[in-house]
Order: structure tokens, then C-alpha cells, then sequence
């Protein structure tokens, strides 16, 4: 059984999710997600992916899109389904997987709070980020990489910890990370992700053989080479 204070957690937890999902979904459907020129551009290019018309060229338009492809890919998964069920395709609609992603990220802030000092950081962190004007604004805009790439980025650090660390999730480190690197022409959390990585190498005495290098030419080579292969 739980003790009271798990329960207590994963109960103030799960209001704080609410919390933030509740902020994000009120904006979304509560004014325009299409501001300015870049949220048309995106949602027009990801529904041309979604065509399908000519895959290969949709695929090399996907990888040579210079704001990086995981935005436009998130779109265009959704609008394929929206359409496989024919569903009437809205702006809402199209905008709700960055709003679910942007809820998603409070969660992973949360676990990184908690893995690196305690349970109280980590629900002190979800739930300054739950009501984040900005963060909550960007949930709901589709013109831009501000709201996927960060998610992929912390899964990232969360996912290296635990592997570092525990010996645990190595696959979906090696595959969140590769992921990250197509994510965004920006690069700029690489900056910090690259220094993190050694930093945690280095104090791990628990396993000091596995280093930088490692991690990237053998496990994420060996798990995920096709994004590099893209």
C-alpha cells in the first residue's frame, strides 16, 4: 500500500497537471492559436506533410525544414488522423497536441525536481510552471519549436540521469537524445545538454566507465542510427 505522504504527492500532483491543463486548454479555446505569421506556416506545411501526396518529397521537405522537424511532425501525425477519422480539421484541433505537450512538460519538470533534490522541488517547480503566463500562452501557438524541443530536452537530461546513474531507460535516453538533435536548428539547450553529460561521467563512481563518448558512438549508435542516418 502507499503510505500517506505518496498519496498526498501523487494527489497534489495530479491537481497541479489539472491545474495547468485547465490554463492551457482555456486559452486555446478561448482565443485565436493562429497569431501572427509563423502558426499559418506551420500548420500549412504540417498539413502538406500529412497529404502524403509524394512521401519521399514530404520527407525531405520534413528534414530540410530549417525550424527543426519535431514540431511540424507532431502536426502532421495529428492531422493524418484527424483525417483518417474524418474529422473536420480546425485550428483548435490542430493546435491541441502542443497544448497536451505543453501539460506533459509540467509532469517532466516535476520528475526532474524530484530527481535531483526531492518530491517538495519537484512539485514547487510543476506548479510555478503550471501557471506560467508564457509557458501557457506558447501551449497554445503552433509557430514555433518553444513548446515540443524544451519537453524533448528535459526528457533528455531526466532520461541521462537515470541512466547514468541507475543503469536504467538507456534506449530511451539514446533515443530522446538523437531526437533532440533533429528537433531544432537552434541547438542552443545542446550548449548546456553536452556539459551535463561529461559533468554526470565524471561524478558517477558508481560507473566511471561509461563516458561521453561511449554513450554517443556505441549505445546511441547502436539504438538509434537511423537518425543520423537522416
Amino acid at each position: 500500500m502507499l503510505k500517506k505522504s505518496r498519496i498526498l504527492e501523487y494527489t497534489l500532483l495530479g491537481l497541479i497537471i489539472l491545474m495547468g491543463f485547465s490554463i492551457r486548454i482555456y486559452s486555446l479555446y478561448n482565443g485565436y492559436p493562429f497569431d501572427g505569421n509563423d502558426a499559418p506556416f506551420f500548420a500549412t506545411f504540417s498539413i502538406r506533410i500529412a497529404s502524403l501526396d509524394n512521401p519521399l518529397q514530404n520527407f525531405l521537405e520534413l528534414m530540410n525544414f530549417r525550424w527543426g522537424v519535431t514540431t511540424p511532425l507532431l502536426l502532421a501525425i495529428n492531422i493524418f488522423f484527424l483525417n483518417l477519422f474524418g474529422i473536420t480539421i480546425t485550428e483548435k484541433l490542430i493546435t491541441l497536441p502542443i497544448t497536451i505537450i505543453g501539460t506533459l512538460t509540467i509532469f517532466m519538470i516535476y520528475l526532474i525536481g524530484k530527481e535531483f533534490k526531492n518530491r517538495y522541488v519537484g512539485l514547487i517547480s510543476a506548479a510555478f510552471l503550471a501557471i506560467l503566463p508564457l509557458h501557457a500562452a506558447q501551449s497554445r501557438d503552433v509557430g514555433g519549436s518553444w513548446i515540443v524541443d524544451p519537453f524533448i530536452l528535459l526528457a533528455t537530461i531526466y532520461l541521462l540521469k537515470k541512466y547514468f546513474f541507475e543503469n536504467k531507460h538507456g534506449i530511451l535516453a539514446s533515443l530522446f537524445l538523437s531526437l533532440y538533435l533533429i528537433s531544432t536548428s537552434l541547438f542552443a539547450g545542446i550548449l548546456l545538454l553536452i556539459p551535463f553529460i561529461i559533468f554526470l561521467s565524471i561524478i558517477n563512481k558508481k560507473n566511471r566507465e561509461i563516458t561521453y563518448k561511449k554513450l554517443v558512438l556505441a549505445r546511441l549508435s547502436e539504438n538509434t542510427a537511423a537518425f543520423f542516418v537522416i
